[in-house]
């Protein structure tokens, strides 16, 4: 399976369908619709069957593409035939018929990591994470920034949300190792799907005698605690059914990293 994007100027191949092939040198550039370059790693041929048709795709090497993206490049020099009607394509005289790409479990952005890490036990610690696309954002994206989500990598490690730089890789996120042991993460495994968040200017109430009602956008401290506090007890019987001072442990820990990610979010020092 390939992506037709006629929005991608340059054929892209990911590196992992590469890794036992010798790449050529290449000074071309690739940059997404809003102008972030996509590391490249080289240039490649690759030969395809596509129905009955034997044939071959010229793209560019990179890690942060999920699958191969056929571009305009391709298109042309293939003297391609898009029928969107029909919802088929014709290459090199013989029709073929395409299938949409969107299903239930459609995303667009996914963080993994960029180095092997081990997470000690118990506690939590940055990590050095990057993008990688299902397809190259658009300029719609720009409007939004982005933040991993709340969940679960493995059995007792977890990821907060956290808000991430508006760049597509050195990211930092944040791992929690709720377990015992040491736990060891390979190299490009998925960490959490990004999700798109638009900034409300959040700001606490200034303190007064009166009780303050709170507005869009304004955050009161029983609104900060019940975010805090959401999803907590699923968390905590995923991660631990021992005992009652387990639990304790693992609320504690779940508490502080979300606190440091709420404080992050919203722009507030802390020491």
């Amino acid at each position: 399976m390939a992506l037709l994007d006629t929005g991608c100027t340059q054929t892209l191949v990911p590196g992992k369908f590469v890794l036992k092939h010798v790449l050529r040198q290449s000074d071309k550039r690739c940059t997404d619709a809003i102008g972030t370059n996509i590391p490249i790693k080289g240039e490649i041929d690759l030969p395809v069957v596509i129905g009955s048709t034997v044939t071959s795709i010229t793209g560019l090497v990179t890690d942060y593409v999920a699958e191969i993206m056929i571009g305009i490049d391709w298109l042309q020099s293939h003297r391609c035939i898009w029928d969107f009607f029909s919802k088929s394509i014709e290459i090199e005289g013989t029709r073929h018929h395409l299938v949409s790409k969107r299903s239930p479990t459609y995303w667009c952005r996914r963080v993994i990591l960029s180095e092997d890490v081990d997470v000690p036990p118990r506690s939590d610690m940055n990590v050095s994470a990057q993008y990688v696309f299902d397809v190259l954002p658009t300029v719609d994206d720009s409007k939004f920034d982005w933040a991993t989500e709340t969940g679960q990598v493995r059995g007792g490690l977890l990821v907060p949300r956290t808000l991430l730089p508006r760049r597509i890789n050195n990211l930092p996120v944040r791992l929690l190792n709720t377990t015992e042991v040491p736990v060891r993460v390979a190299k490009a495994t998925v960490v959490s799907e990004a999700v798109p968040m638009v900034a409300t200017g959040v700001r606490m109430p200034e303190d007064s005698d009166q009780p303050t009602t709170p507005v869009k956008g304004e955050a009161t401290e029983e609104s900060i605690v019940e975010e805090l506090l959401s999803g907590v007890d699923e968390s905590i019987s995923e991660t631990t059914r021992n005992s009652e001072e387990d639990s304790s442990k693992v609320f504690c820990c779940l508490f502080q990293i979300r606190a440091r990610s709420w404080l992050d979010r919203h722009r507030y020092a802390y020491d």
